[in-house]
């Protein structure tokens, strides 16, 4: 048993519950994992643009030789 004061006992079912009931930090969670999102296909779309670029300025310097 948990106690919080000489007269408060709580149990570990109760303090279970109000841990899964509690929803402070979600909002905080929520926000890491959609910027957490965005950043890998940020990551994703300029690696695959970089290559294309690459690519076509390499194309055209060797062309202008």
């Amino acid at each position: 048993m948990f106690v919080k004061s000489k007269r408060d006992k709580i149990n570990l079912r109760d303090a279970t519950a109000r841990f899964l009931r509690a929803d402070t930090g979600a909002t905080a969670i929520e926000y890491a994992l959609v910027a957490g999102f965005i950043s890998i296909a940020i990551v994703t779309v300029l690696g695959s643009i970089s290559t294309n670029l690459r690519t076509n300025f390499f194309d055209l310097v060797a062309a202008a030789f």
